[in-house]
């Protein structure tokens, strides 16, 4: 099962990220008015930072749908991953891959109002333009997307799953406890792992290592500890 901590904004983050084997690491640019967004330059230097630690894969949490900007930021930074939020059309998705020669993992959120996605309708197309694991977050009535602590229903989070043919990842107010009411979705065939903001941080606002230690250890636990063996890209 795999772990992402979202919002990284330090080096000594990373490092203890590494440490305890988390997966992925959300690296926010292009994100105006996000908490976590950085500057390129900043990004840069944490994507980098990322690669030579070693064993986190950093992935680029971005709204950007420039697909010139978008090439010019992945190709500066070298970063192998980038997660769509916001609503960019799966026609720059399938550009972006064609343009990077297919070398380049895509996350794409699908925003879950109560018990209605947003992009329902564009799920099938979205597959088609190469996403290689979807993320399944929850937005608020008001318009937020991303960081909301909401939970999402887990017979809606089945429902949605079922409609896929990609991996996915869970959002949405994850936190060590909130597994107990995800217990079909930990044994939904194409549940990849979950990702994690708000309650991997401590009251100081920073990345905390032993609530992401113990969100870890009971997730992985409720999914029975065993790894998913897909190919991502």
């Amino acid at each position: 099962m795999r772990v992402k901590i979202c919002g990284i904004t330090r080096t000594d983050e990373i490092a203890l990220l590494s440490r305890l084997a988390i997966h992925f690491a959300g690296i926010w640019h292009g994100v105006d008015g996000g908490h976590a967004n950085l500057p390129f330059s900043q990004f840069h230097r944490l994507v980098s930072e990322t690669i030579d630690i070693g064993g986190v894969e950093p992935v680029l949490v971005t709204f950007l749908n420039d697909l010139r900007e978008l090439q010019d930021v992945i190709g500066r930074s070298r970063v192998r991953w980038v997660q769509f939020h916001g609503f960019q059309p799966p026609s720059l998705i399938l550009a972006l891959k064609k343009a990077l020669f297919m070398r380049i993992g895509i996350i794409k959120v699908l925003h879950v109002e109560g018990r209605y996605c947003m992009e329902q309708a564009l799920i099938g197309a979205y597959e088609r333009a190469g996403v290689d694991v979807f993320l399944l977050d929850a937005a608020t009535a008001d318009g937020r997307v991303g960081s909301t602590g909401q939970l999402l229903d887990s017979d809606v989070v089945h429902t949605l799953a079922d409609q896929l043919t990609k991996p996915f990842l869970l959002a949405g107010g994850i936190s060590a406890d909130s597994h107990v009411d995800h217990c079909q979705t930990v044994r939904h065939p194409r549940f990849l792992g979950i990702d994690v903001d708000t309650a991997a941080r401590g009251k100081d606002g920073k990345i905390c290592g032993a609530r992401v230690e113990i969100l870890s250890r009971f997730w992985v636990a409720s999914k029975g500890g065993k790894q998913h063996a897909i190919e991502l890209y």
